[in-house]
């Protein structure tokens, strides 16, 4: 005889009528419990099931053989049978009584399953593109609300398209084995696209300023197929209506009123150019245009009034008013009012008020035209720091993310230093992401702090073979570790043959010497270069000892000899005159780096000054004096403003005294663009290059966002420069165009002091247009350069590009 529980989760059509039943019921459930305890399950069985086996639907369940039945227990293995994918569209718990206890069924109907898919319709957008967005797939279960979700985002992934019409139709037939063939029926319609957008009632701020600076909605143009602009997606426009309203509330029209958005299929007014870019697109026709009008009323321009701070206690309202942008008199500005509540925070961050916060309160007085601004402050409470905790660094160790924090466990809580800590540990280069988060600690005045880091690829090993625009093919090998063995010690060993140059470098620096801020560095090297007057080549070695002086600035001492020899000599330079050097020198050094990040800087600057002084031991003797200063300033959206400027002078008693090498050239990529590598500077006679002994460069730059994702940015350049004060040199000539004492004849033992072809005082100027990309096998520069004023003699270099360099 079976005594069913009867467990039924499907009971929404009936469980109303027998709701009454539920007191008795409990009633009778309490005397029987009272009486008589629970059975004891023997035995469980799963009947139905087609597709999951009997064991995986017994791993599911609470109820086990051998404990007490219990009817908690029992609804929770529904709900998780239930919960099993969706797989089951009834499941019913049945009991049947055995020798000294139950036992326990489980009787499940399985869904069925969808055993194909078919799409129809679609032209205008491929049947994979739809299928992505599809959740219900070949072998799913068959759930109707889940192929209703996925019809809305094929309607979505339409709209998104400007298909805005676009009909789809689902519906399902059983197979032979009673599973379910799915077909999407699709009607695209045609395109919507917006050929005018018109605001309606916009006088005062000007209708164009707010297509572009609030609405992501665009009018549809010539070369929309780039970037999609002029679809018509309703959603988007629901959001630009926010925006619209929020500009005028940063102009200070704080009643202004945002109408619901007119449609329209009015042909609209036809611009002169729109016959051509029709024509030429070969896709305008067939497609709806629209006009969308948004009727605004845009009100009184209102400007602050009074302005208070209540509930402000460490720090005073004075210095609340000074520091805060919204200020007595001027134009309301919600932006402005952002701005200030992360000002205020940032304040008593400083000051260890981790959770302090402002809050605006506004009173209009229409009849003024005035809005009285009342800052409500909640300080909270002054909080310290208990524990630091890193977590995400899996090859670096954690004394070389901690040496960076400019904070300590018990110190307090200070947002000025836990941003600074930010930006030190991101410019190690090591990470590619880092956050520090606060975690409070209940009813204490003290939270921790979570420094999560995101690692990246500190080393690289690479062969290759490449081409240059000034160095022609080049063979190369680079074995480089950044962060070696977790320690931040940097060890480099490369070798470049081929081109113009060739160099072979030995470096390795250590930048926290005993855990302290003092960097050592050793590099052995020895370059070959082919100037276009002479082939120098240099074997030399150093050490340098680096220090901070402040959070911002370094201060270095630098020790290096190095022979320089030379050959073939261009006839140009006096042979006695350019021979072999050694050089020894000591340089004293000086950085100063505020920029917000190393790999990709908005603001901040980076200067830079040296002093070489040679001549302790060896026939070189001179000073070299060198200052550089790179800013950057953010602009307007993420566009970011740099400048740099360098100054280069060298003093030495001779010519004799002064390397060739050590001269100042301008060119390049990396310098004056538009002119080949290093070939700006004074001319002899000959025409060859001398170099110069000043010099003089600017940088200007705009930067923009290409693909942000992807590191890559583009770039406008102008810049500007001169090398000049030439080493006067004595040549040796044997031409016969040259009568040393107007005799008609060459002496050939005289020495003749040469003219200068150009002495390299004149500005020569370049402008051009460039992409920065940060691969992942170093930065990659390509510019289009146009110099400005060439001379006949000059190098010009139209396109140029270099690889792994950086500011």
């Amino acid at each position: 005889m079976k005594s069913n529980i009867n467990i039924d989760a499907r009971f929404r059509a009936w469980h109303r009528r027998l709701a009454w039943l539920l007191p008795a019921f409990v009633c009778l459930l309490a005397i029987c419990s009272a009486t008589e305890a629970a059975p004891i399950i023997r035995k469980i069985e799963i009947v139905g099931n087609r597709r999951i086996d009997s064991g995986t639907l017994l791993s599911r369940i609470q109820s086990k053989k051998g404990e007490s039945l219990s009817m908690e227990t029992i609804r929770k293995d529904i709900r998780a049978i239930y919960g099993m994918g969706g797989y089951f569209e009834n499941v019913q718990v049945e009991s049947e009584p055995v020798k000294d206890g139950i036992r326990l069924i489980f009787r499940v109907k399985e869904k069925p399953i969808i055993s194909e898919i078919t799409i129809k319709g679609n032209k205008e957008l491929e049947e994979g593109k739809i299928r992505d967005v599809l959740k219900a797939r070949i072998g799913s279960p068959y759930d109707l609300r889940q192929i209703k979700r996925d019809r809305e985002a094929i309607r979505k992934l339409y709209r998104d398209e400007g298909f805005y019409f676009a009909k789809i139709q689902a519906t399902a037939k059983d197979d032979r084995n009673k599973n379910k063939k799915l077909h999407y029926k699709i009607s695209e319609g045609k395109k919507v696209i917006i050929g005018e957008i018109i605001l309606k009632g916009s006088k005062q701020l000007k209708p164009g300023e707010i297509k572009k600076k609030a609405m992501e909605t665009k009018e549809h143009w010539m070369l929309s197929f780039i970037s999609s602009a002029g679809v018509y997606k309703r959603e988007t426009l629901n959001i630009d209506l926010a925006r619209i309203k929020d500009f005028y509330y940063s102009h200070g029209y704080l009643e202004v009123k945002v109408g619901e958005p007119e449609i329209s299929f009015k042909k609209p007014k036809r611009r002169t150019h729109d016959r051509f870019y029709e024509w030429f697109e070969g896709w305008g026709w067939g497609k709806s245009k629209i006009v969308v009008t948004i009727p605004i009323h845009e009100g009184k321009q209102y400007k602050i009034g009074k302005v208070r701070f209540e509930g402000n206690n460490a720090i005073s309202s004075e210095i609340l008013a000074s520091s805060l942008s919204s200020k007595k008199g001027e134009i309301f500005s919600s932006e402005k009012i952002r701005k200030d509540i992360s000002i205020i925070a940032h304040l008593y961050g400083k000051k260890g008020y981790a959770f302090a916060n402002g809050t605006p309160l506004t009173n209009l007085h229409r009849e003024t035209r005035t809005v009285d601004l009342t800052w409500d402050i909640d300080e909270g409470q002054r909080v310290y720091i208990g524990e630091v905790n890193i977590l995400g660094n899996v090859r670096t160790r954690d004394n070389v993310i901690r040496r960076e924090l400019r904070f300590n466990e018990g110190d307090r809580y200070n947002i000025a230093k836990i941003d600074r800590s930010k930006v030190r540990i991101r410019n190690t280069g090591f990470f590619k992401d880092v956050q520090i988060r606060t975690n409070r600690r209940p009813g204490r005045q003290v939270v921790d702090l979570n420094v999560l880091v995101k690692e990246q690829q500190t080393g690289s090993l690479s062969f290759g073979i490449g081409a240059s625009s000034t160095q022609g093919l080049i063979g190369s090998f680079d074995v480089q570790q950044k962060n070696i063995f977790g320690t931040g010690r940097e060890v480099n060993i490369s070798a470049v043959l081929g081109g113009k140059d060739s160099s072979f470098n030995l470096r390795f620096v250590e930048p926290w010497l005993y855990d302290r801020e003092v960097s050592l560095g050793f590099n052995l090297y020895k370059n070959i270069s082919d100037y276009d007057s002479f082939r120098e080549e240099t074997l030399g070695g150093g050490m340098t000892f680096g220090r901070a002086l402040d959070e911002y600035s370094r201060g270095s001492i630098g020790i290096n000899y190095e022979d320089i020899h030379y050959n073939n000599v261009d006839q140009g330079y006096n042979a006695n005159l350019i021979q072999g050097q050694s050089v020894s020198d000591i340089t004293l050094g000086w950085k100063r780096n505020t920029v917000d990040n190393i790999m990709d800087p908005t603001r901040g600057y980076l200067a830079r000054a040296s002093a070489k002084l040679a001549g302790l031991i060896g026939n070189a003797k001179f000073n070299k004096y060198y200052l550089a200063d790179r800013i950057f300033i953010k602009g307007p959206g993420k566009i970011t403003f740099s400048e740099n400027g360098e100054v280069g002078y060298i003093k030495a008693s001779s010519a004799k005294e002064i390397p060739v090498s050590e001269l100042y050239y301008l060119g390049g990529i990396e310098s004056l663009r538009g002119y080949q590598y290093r070939s700006l500077g004074p001319r002899n006679f000959f025409g060859s290059l001398i170099g110069g002994r000043k010099m003089l460069l600017s940088n200007s730059e705009i930067y923009f966002p290409v693909a942000p994702s992807a590191g890559l940015k583009g770039f406008l350049f102008f810049d500007i420069g001169k090398v000049y004060d030439p080493v006067t040199r004595t040549v040796i000539s044997s031409y016969r165009e040259i009568d040393t004492d107007g005799d008609g004849f060459v002496d050939t033992t005289e020495a003749v002091r040469s003219p200068n072809i150009t002495d390299g005082n004149q500005w020569k100027r370049s402008y051009g247009i460039g992409i920065s990309w940060r691969s992942p096998a170093g930065p990659i520069k390509l510019v289009w350069a146009k110099a400005m004023n060439p001379e006949a003699f000059d190098n010009v270099e139209t396109i140029q590009f270099s690889m792994g360099t950086t500011f």
